[in-house]
């Protein structure tokens, strides 16, 4: 299954934070509605954005977010995977 993920760097409080949706909806879309009251550009809320690919339980970031500028993170697999596990 392939869908779309933003790792904020908050979210309602929540340091760090992976977001996963479904791949019909836009990046810039999904950072919008997530970004703390009064920031004009949600893009500064994000540390890297792109792709997600979940097959057999594992999960795997990758690509890049173009209506954000910005790219997937190698480490955003390694925390998606601990964050899928509950830990």
């Amino acid at each position: 299954m392939k869908m779309k993920y933003i790792h904020f760097d908050n979210v309602g409080g929540i340091p760090d934070i992976i977001v996963i949706f479904p791949e019909c909806l836009k990046h810039d879309f999904i950072a919008r509605r997530l970004a703390p009251v009064g920031m004009e550009n949600p893009a500064d809320n994000v540390l890297s954005a792109g792709f997600v690919s979940i097959q057999d339980e594992q999960a795997s970031c990758y690509g890049e977010s173009t209506s954000l500028k910005k790219k997937s993170d190698p480490e955003d697999t390694a925390m998606l995977q601990r964050m899928l596990r509950g830990y």
